[in-house]
């Protein structure tokens, strides 16, 4: 994800808002092996691991993304399995 909050160039407000997105979604993914024990990891260590491949993957085109479109790749990258955490009601 460093690779990607560079690209970002500073923006404060952004940054702090993947900060704290990051905060706030890292006790709920630790849930997810209460709902699905037989999976593997879905962690925030799991969500980093995929914003480190998406990286990868896009290696020099990341140069033609603006700040925008980054922080919604990096929200994807974070925020793509908590859909499957339930809580009790």
């Amino acid at each position: 994800m460093k690779r990607l909050l560079e690209r970002m160039k500073g923006n404060a407000t952004l940054i702090a808002s993947i900060d704290g997105c990051t905060k706030q979604i890292t006790p709920i993914l630790q849930k997810f092996i209460t709902n699905f024990p037989d999976y593997t990891d879905h962690s925030i260590d799991h969500s980093m691991g995929v914003l480190k491949y998406i990286s990868f993957l896009i290696d020099s085109e990341l140069e033609k993304l603006n700040e925008d479109e980054i922080y919604i790749l990096i929200l994807a990258g974070l925020l793509h399995d908590i859909g499957k955490i339930s809580f009790p009601k």
